[in-house]
């Protein structure tokens, strides 16, 4: 049985632009390393606009540019990843699961059913924190010298194997009794996750909708496929706007009233279309324009309510 660590580096959050990897034995000698370079085909958006990035890219963008797709390297990274042979390690694993899902579906590739350690995690049980760090602080606590260049996607993935070998040392562990002691560090990538998780977030939309939504009946808003590469923490952030400025959400296209449209193209925006085609009316909006729109009727809401209270 062989060990495989690995990490993902993305251009702006979501797009996959490198996939770095490396394979160790159970002594933890390394096998094999390398760092696939993805065109994340996006721009890399590090930071907000005009603020200095945390964090600086292996490469540049020009060079990213200029590297295959993902759904080239899809067949080399499902066979690493699928290998039976292999134990999957990662660091936030759950992250780069989530960053790979994106990925499958924006090119249309089956899901990979894979499952891992999450070190991050590991960690954190170890060491008594309440709150999860990140790899170069993880390093410089354990004290491990090394001449890894952080976020550049296979030395993230030596240094998570660095911090794995010193916790097996520490508690002379083998990958049995890791497997026992770290059992609620495992993390799953399958299809019944991703059931359980669409459940999860039709709960919290219902449950924001009973929160904030008071109009009688609101026109229902959808959104194009970008939406659906942004974080949960952010669509609920959109989600919750709507809701207080009295549209209602829906992520079924032929019951929306408006369809919002940005700068994906994919087949939400392509079902829309059809729609239309077929003489349905339904109106679309920009990103922009809906922004706005929310901001005047929250804007407009609350200056209601504080006249009425007074």
């Amino acid at each position: 049985m062989k060990y495989l660590f690995f990490d993902i580096e993305c251009s702006n959050g979501h797009n996959i632009c490198s996939f770095g990897y490396v394979i160790a034995d159970q002594s933890f000698c390394i096998l094999q390393k390398e760092d696939i370079v993805i065109n994340p085909e996006s721009p890399i958006l590090l930071a907000p606009h005009g603020k200095r990035p945390k964090i600086q890219l292996a490469y540049s963008d020009d060079y990213l540019k200029h590297q295959p797709t993902f759904d080239a390297f899809y067949p080399k990274i499902k066979g690493i990843l699928c290998d039976k042979n292999t134990i999957l390690f990662g660091h936030s694993i759950s992250s780069d699961f989530g960053f790979l899902n994106l990925a499958c579906k924006r090119y249309n590739l089956p899901r990979l059913e894979i499952e891992g350690y999450d070190m991050q995690k590991a960690y954190q049980m170890v060491s008594n924190c309440q709150h999860v760090q990140s790899l170069e602080s993880i390093i410089e606590e354990l004290q491990i010298s090394h001449e890894l260049v952080f976020h550049k996607s296979c030395d993230d993935a030596e240094a998570t194997m660095l911090i794995c070998q010193k916790i097996f040392e520490k508690y002379q562990l083998n990958m049995q009794n890791f497997k026992k002691k770290f059992a609620n560090c495992l993390r799953k990538n399958s299809t019944s996750t991703s059931k359980e998780q669409k459940t999860n977030f039709t709960q919290k939309v219902n449950e924001l909708r009973k929160k904030h939504l008071k109009a009688a009946r609101p026109q229902k808003v959808a959104f194009s496929d970008g939406f659906k590469t942004l974080s949960p923490k952010t669509q609920f952030k959109h989600i919750t706007n709507l809701f207080k400025a009295g549209f209602d959400y829906t992520n079924r296209i032929k019951d929306c009233d408006i369809f919002v449209v940005d700068d994906k193209a994919g087949n939400r925006k392509k079902y829309f279309d059809s729609l239309r085609a077929q003489g349905l009316q339904k109106s679309s909006i920009t990103k922009n324009q809906l922004a706005k729109l929310l901001s005047e009727r929250i804007d407009a809401t609350g200056a209601n309510n504080k006249s009425c209270q007074q």
